[in-house]
C-alpha cells in the first residue's frame, strides 16, 4: 500500500468514526428524550388517577346527600320479639322528614300491612308475623287525602340471629343398657327462645349403609353440662333437675336430650345427625359425623359443640 492508499485509508476511517460517534450521541439524545417523555406521561398519568379518585369521592359525597335528603325518613327503628312461640312481634318506628295533616302512615312486612300510631313526631306500628328465620324487608307508605303515595323501603333485616342457638353432643354407655347419644341445646346471644319450652321435638337420624332410622330423642333434665359446654363427668352430674329449672334464657347451662343407639357391631358404622324443631316451626340441621365400634368403646372423650343457626326461609319470595 502506497502512502496515498494509506492517506485515504486514515481519512476514511476518521470519517466513519465521526459519523458513529454523531449517531450515537444522536441516539443518546433520542433515548434521554423519550425518557423524558416517558416521565411526563407518568406524571400525567398519577394526576388523571388522582382527578378521578377526587371525582369518584365528590360523586360518593354528592349520592348520599341526594339520598339523604330524598329520603321520606329522618329515621327508623326495627324491634323484633317472640310472642307466644308461634309469632314474631315486629315493631317498625319512623320519623317523617315531611307530614301533611291529613296524611296517613302504614308499614307493611311481607303480606301484613297496619297503620302506623303516631306519638309526637314518630309513628309507629306493631305487626304480628308467623315464626321463620330469614330476610324481611319493611315498606313504609305515606298516603294523603288526593291519593298521593309516597313509599320507602327499609334495610332488610334477618330474623335468623333471634333463633341462634349453642350445641353440645356426646356419647355415654351405661352397662347392660347400651350406648346414650345426647345433645345439648342453649340460646345464643339474642336468641328469643326458651329452653325447653320452645323446642317441639328432637329427632336423631341414623344412616348405615342404605338403611336409616329416626328416633325422637327424650329431654333429659338430669344431664347439666358444666359452663364451658362439653359434658361434666358422672359424679358432676345434678340429680333430679326438672325441665323447667333447666336452662331458659342463654345462661351456663344445656338443656339435654338423649336416645339409646342401636348396638354397633366391630367393623359397622353409623352416620348421624340431629334435627330439631321448634314449637314454631323453625328447623335445624345438625351434622354429627359418623361413629362405629371404636368410638362407642372409648366414648369418654368423644363429643363437640358450636353454634347452630336455624334453615333460612324467604319470606319475601311469599
Amino acid at each position: 500500500m502506497n502512502a496515498n492508499q494509506r492517506k485515504t485509508v486514515i481519512i476514511g476511517g476518521g470519517i466513519l468514526l465521526a459519523v458513529s460517534v454523531g449517531l450515537n450521541l444522536m441516539i443518546l439524545g433520542q433515548l434521554g428524550e423519550l425518557k423524558g417523555r416517558v416521565q411526563n406521561l407518568s406524571n400525567a398519568a398519577n394526576q388523571m388517577d388522582a382527578s378521578i379518585s377526587q371525582l369518584d369521592d365528590q360523586i360518593s359525597a354528592l349520592s348520599q346527600q341526594i339520598s339523604e335528603t330524598s329520603s321520606l325518613l329522618a329515621q327508623s327503628r326495627v324491634d323484633v320479639q317472640l310472642e307466644d312461640s308461634s309469632k314474631l312481634a315486629v315493631t317498625v318506628s319512623v320519623t317523617p322528614r315531611e307530614l301533611r295533616p291529613d296524611d296517613v302512615v302504614t308499614v307493611s312486612v311481607m303480606d301484613t300491612q297496619v297503620e302506623a300510631v303516631q306519638q309526637d313526631s314518630s309513628f309507629t306500628a306493631e305487626l304480628e308475623l308467623p315464626v321463620f328465620a330469614g330476610d324481611v324487608t319493611p315498606v313504609v307508605t305515606i298516603e294523603s287525602m288526593d291519593g298521593t303515595r309516597r313509599m320507602e323501603t327499609l334495610s332488610s333485616f334477618s330474623t335468623s340471629q333471634y333463633f341462634e342457638l349453642y350445641y353440645s353432643f356426646d356419647f355415654t354407655t351405661v352397662s347392660g343398657d347400651g350406648t346414650y347419644a345426647n345433645v345439648g341445646l342453649q340460646p345464643a346471644g339474642d336468641c328469643v327462645l326458651t329452653l325447653p319450652d320452645d323446642i317441639q321435638h328432637v329427632w336423631l337420624d341414623i344412616a348405615n349403609g342404605g338403611s336409616s332410622q329416626q328416633i325422637e330423642m327424650t329431654l333429659d333434665g338430669k344431664r347439666i353440662p358444666d359452663a364451658s359446654g362439653l359434658p361434666s363427668d358422672s359424679s358432676n352430674k345434678t340429680p333430679d333437675i326438672s325441665a323447667d329449672s333447666s336452662n331458659s334464657s342463654g345462661g351456663l347451662y344445656y338443656v339435654y336430650y338423649t336416645a339409646l343407639l342401636p348396638k354397633v357391631e366391630q367393623g359397622q358404622s353409623f352416620d348421624l345427625s340431629a334435627r330439631v324443631e321448634t314449637t314454631g316451626g323453625v328447623k335445624y340441621q345438625l351434622d354429627i359425623g359418623p361413629l362405629d365400634a371404636d368410638v362407642i368403646s372409648g366414648n369418654s372423650g368423644y363429643g363437640g359443640g358450636g353454634n347452630l343457626y336455624p334453615e333460612i326461609i324467604d319470606q319475601n319470595q311469599s
